[in-house]
């Protein structure tokens, strides 16, 4: 009796154990699949290039369509001075947010092959967009979903008491300028001293004046010199800057030589060299400028009420809109890997809803036709870009320049405009 009782003990602990092990198994493997399948969900963000404020609305934009998917998404900035390729594959990023130029590029060029959007998800664009879509081998790789625009303010209650009618031409501008010198020595004003905006000015005078073909060339001249690093030649920004603005082939020889006569005239002060976006902000407060040039971007950092006095105008042109190809830098989506994740992300940042948040957050322009905008700005730039081609990037973002490479152009520029 004690025996059996013994057996069956022994038996039952064997089952236990048996039953145990059998559980710790399926739960291990089903713990790995989780895991898997976590990892496989999983959306990670990189951010190449983009401002502070576009990267916050953008987190919190792809945050929220996550969330309401339980899609687990992290976000990370690829910096632009550490090998880029390196970034994506150590971080995993399957998702890239860039702006327009070689940044844009670089993303694509980092997608795996078979990657592509689906064309309809460009149906609500206006004509433009869609034509400023990325393709390779025949797939769409890119997609734009908001855009930024170089532009000019114009002082309202000056204009209302200048007595002149518009102001479309440069001849206005100009006009306007001349008249204002009645109450300022110099009614006009930029920040000369940011090197980048000072480029992308050049480059868009250089695309109304030159023409569009041009400013491709001086684009180029920007990436040769950008790629002969590559086999050990020195960057010289000197070189460079005749190149696209002064030898007897410059593409953009005129862009320079207005941008100098507006300076020689008095219309511009040559402190303009030493002026930062900043410095402008302050000239809109305290009333000591009756005109500037800027982006839509920056415009959004200035004092609501401040700016609030200024109309804008794109940049003129004798060019009909059809020729046109305004500098109004366009951020795009990139996806890396292919994940059903990814596809929805990229479908819902297209979506009306989605578009009219991002530019009420953001303050640029929407690549939908059907959706509200914050204010006349944005409104006005969608409409600009609608009206006209695709837009251009700006010449500082067109090639993979360092912060001291772009320094370097902007102090040979600087030291041609201003002296």
């Amino acid at each position: 009796m004690k025996k059996n009782v013994k057996l069956a003990i022994i038996c039952c602990v064997a089952g236990i154990c048996v039953i145990a092990a059998v559980c710790g198994i399926i739960f291990s493997t089903k713990k790995s699949r989780t895991q898997s399948e976590f990892e496989k969900s999983k959306v990670t963000v990189g951010f190449y290039n983009l401002d502070d404020a576009q990267q916050k609305s953008f987190t919190q934009i792809v945050s929220e369509l996550c969330e309401e998917k339980n899609i687990p998404v992290n976000f990370f900035k690829i910096e632009k001075d550490d090998d880029f390729s390196k970034q994506i594959t150590e971080n995993k990023i399957n998702l890239v947010f860039a702006p327009a130029g070689y940044a844009v590029q670089k993303a694509v060029d980092a997608a795996v092959k078979n990657v592509s959007i689906p064309a309809d998800t460009t149906s609500g664009m206006f004509t433009s967009m869609r034509q400023a879509v990325i393709q390779s081998d025949g797939a769409i790789k890119a997609i734009p979903l908001i855009f930024d625009n170089l532009e000019i303010n114009i002082e309202i209650s000056a204009f209302k008491m200048s007595g002149m009618e518009r102001i479309a031409t440069w001849n206005d501008i100009e006009q306007f300028a001349q008249i204002q010198k009645r109450e300022l020595d110099y009614p006009v004003s930029f920040a000369g001293a940011e090197s980048d905006f000072l480029l992308d000015l050049l480059g868009a005078l250089g695309e109304a004046f030159d023409g569009y073909e041009e400013y491709n060339r001086a684009a180029e001249i920007l990436k040769d010199a950008v790629a002969a690093k590559k086999d050990g030649a020195v960057f010289d920004a000197a070189t460079v800057t005749n190149k696209i603005f002064i030898d007897p082939d410059a593409p953009l020889p005129y862009s320079m030589y207005y941008l100098k006569q507006l300076v020689k005239k008095g219309y511009i002060t040559t402190a303009s060299k030493e002026l930062i976006h900043r410095d402008i902000g302050s000239y809109i407060q305290q009333r000591v400028t009756k005109a500037f040039f800027t982006t839509l971007s920056v415009h959004r950092t200035y004092d609501p009420m401040a700016v609030s006095r200024f109309s804008t105008i794109y940049v003129p042109s004798k060019n009909e809109a059809g020729l046109r190809h305004f500098t109004a830098t366009t951020t795009y989506v990139v996806p890396l890997t292919t994940s059903q994740n990814v596809e929805y992300i990229i479908e819902q940042l297209v979506e009306t809803e989605t578009q009219t948040t991002l530019s009420q957050i953001t303050g640029l322009a929407p690549v939908l036709a059907n959706c509200r905008t914050p204010d006349q700005q944005a409104d006005d730039a969608r409409y600009w870009v609608a009206a006209t081609n695709p837009p251009v990037a700006g010449l500082s973002r067109e090639a993979e320049l360092s912060d001291a490479e772009l320094k370097s152009l902007g102090d040979e520029v600087r030291a041609m405009v201003f002296y």
